[in-house]
């Protein structure tokens, strides 16, 4: 089952007063958008490049905010991500139709993504079944 987020646009007044050398000061008010993306990025501690070796070949998976990149063997692919608390949804793929979903930890140091439900088994050959190492940093 895929779930929708739907997220609200709101604004906030806040009354500041401007500075004056003379006299009362004047309130201004400042607009302050609370309005969320509705593309959920990827939090701080999956960002990043990832590494494994899968059947002898280096992989390697980039997230970044919204997007994610996965090289194999000279290979690359492409999409979108979003990301809504435990679970990634990767999209709009360069190398496949559909969407996938999993679920992600980070457990001393490594990235492991466990399938909720993906059609594209390229995608899944390279992403399960063993766990990703942070590069860099």
């Amino acid at each position: 089952m895929l779930g929708l987020a739907v997220t609200g646009c709101a604004t906030e007044a806040a009354e500041t007063p401007e500075p004056r050398t003379t006299g009362t000061p004047v309130p201004t008010t400042e607009v302050r958008s609370t309005a969320r993306s509705a593309d959920a990025a990827a939090p701080p501690e999956l960002a990043g490049t990832w590494r494994r070796v899968v059947q002898g070949e280096e992989v390697l998976l980039s997230l970044r905010d919204t997007g994610y990149r996965i090289q194999r063997a000279g290979e690359m692919g492409s999409g979108s991500i979003t990301v809504e608390g435990e679970i990634v949804t990767f999209f709009a793929s360069s190398r496949c139709d559909g969407s996938g979903r999993y679920t992600w930890a980070i457990v001393e140091d490594r990235l492991q993504l466990t399938e909720i439900d993906d059609p594209c088994s390229g995608r899944t050959d390279v992403l399960l079944f063993g766990t990703f190492g942070r590069v860099g940093e």
